[in-house]
């Protein structure tokens, strides 16, 4: 969910920055007709976008993808403590 407007995209850059990041397909499950909010005549309405990227981190079963998680390997340090790590 986003709710920004300042720097709001319109809706076409908003699916094209999807596109042009290797999003494929893009497609807008859900817009709402009337505006959340008005700004100067603006009118900002809600969007669901779905948008699929082929990696390795995909899980087909479920359709989301999973972070790939790296973690540092604590330090060792002589005067580590009991209370340290």
């Amino acid at each position: 969910w986003s709710g920004c407007i300042s720097g709001a995209f319109r809706e076409d850059r908003f699916l094209r920055a999807f596109a042009d990041n290797g999003f494929d397909p893009v497609r807008i499950l859900r817009r709402a007709e009337e505006p959340w909010h008005t700004v100067n005549d603006i009118e900002f309405r809600s969007v669901t976008v779905e948008a699929v990227k082929n990696s390795t981190n995909h899980n087909t079963e479920t359709n989301y993808f999973m972070p790939k998680i790296r973690t540092k390997p604590k330090p060792q340090t002589e005067s580590c403590g009991p209370d340290c790590c």
